[in-house]
């Protein structure tokens, strides 16, 4: 996945070891931190989904774990198509990953923002590369994932299908309904770049209408998910089983949130 944040869907790369830190790290951070984290990425690994979700602050645990169980059956299907060999190829990767798990270095430091309650955990397998996690602490909820997933509600999963299916088949008036009054020009000029860019070549107008078209049989049953950039900013996916996702971003202005284009 594509991700501007720290990681919302976590793979089983993720790797520990059995210390908790230095000796600064936990002057930093609470006691606490490393047992949550690690629990909650070796329940990823196992795709133990429920298990995984727990560790969420509580308002991301249900999309977060809509969004890991319908891709989890996507690979899934990806999966059951494939060469036996290939199938026993990808299980031995996912075994060995999971045993690497006792290995990584934990360590835990402030964001050093506002909030006191921001935390950042990086995981370091074998000191050439890491991942970070946003985490924070809470004295009576004590330590939690931070993921930044959001449920979106009605209006907005109306509005965001209404654009990216006007913006994916090229009807660009009723696409432009929805964007920002602060977002028009860039709106206009993207429009610009995209039909002097399918005006070139006849296939890429084709190829595109014909990827418009199977996303039209899918919006039924699409996966909508989303993430929090900032509290006036979403960044909206939208994903299918069979032709690549799309994506935006949502602002609110003036209490209505609106098509943003940056």
């Amino acid at each position: 996945m594509r991700q501007l944040y720290v990681t919302l869907v976590l793979s089983p790369v993720f790797l520990f070891c059995s210390t908790e830190g230095s000796a600064q790290d936990v002057d930093v951070c609470p006691a606490g931190w490393k047992d949550v984290v690690q629990s909650h990425l070796v329940a990823v690994a196992e795709e133990r989904w429920e298990d995984a979700a727990s560790f969420l602050l509580e308002e991301e645990q249900i999309p977060w774990l809509e969004w890991q169980r319908w891709n989890a059956a996507k690979l899934n299907r990806t999966m059951s198509g494939m060469d036996e060999a290939l199938q026993e190829r990808h299980a031995e990767e996912v075994r060995q990953k999971r045993n690497r798990l006792e290995v990584s270095v934990f360590s835990c430091e402030s964001r050093g923002t506002e909030d006191a309650s921001a935390y950042r955990v990086r995981v370091d397998p074998d000191g050439r590369s890491f991942r970070m996690l946003n985490v924070r602490h809470h004295p009576e909820a004590g330590w939690r994932v931070e993921t930044r997933h959001v449920a979106l509600d009605a209006e907005q999963r109306r509005m965001v299908t209404a654009y990216m299916q006007a913006l994916d088949e090229l009807r660009w008036e009723e696409a432009e309904a929805w964007v920002a009054a602060s977002a028009m020009p860039r709106f206009q000029g993207y429009r610009m770049e995209v039909e002097n860019y399918l005006r070139a070549s006849e296939f890429l107008m084709t190829s595109r209408m014909e990827m418009a078209e199977v996303r039209r049989s899918e919006w039924p049953s699409v996966m909508l998910w989303a993430e929090k950039e900032s509290e006036d900013i979403l960044v909206v996916h939208a994903e299918f089983t069979q032709v690549p996702a799309l994506a935006c971003e949502m602002v609110r202005e003036g209490g209505t949130w609106r098509i943003l284009h940056r």
